[in-house]
């Protein structure tokens, strides 16, 4: 494993891949030639990302709803 700079579409499809499969991520990092750890930071990353655009939009349309609620 080397110290090279991944594209944004790969860090993407190896979170994907790891988030989506049955298989450990250190399995996944070790077939894709990047260190599990890295692997397991961009999938927590990506884990806490999501979280925070469903809240988001959980909130908008709770306002939505009290809005029209109290027209």
């Amino acid at each position: 494993m080397s110290n090279r700079k991944y594209s944004k579409q790969f860090k993407l499809d190896a979170v994907l891949l790891a988030t989506s499969s049955d298989r450990s991520t250190a399995s996944i990092a070790q077939e894709l030639g990047i260190y599990p750890n890295s692997l397991y930071n961009r999938v927590t990353k990506y884990r806490s990302e999501l979280l925070t655009i469903r809240s988001r939009a959980y909130v908008r349309e709770r306002v939505k709803t009290t809005q029209k609620g109290s027209s």
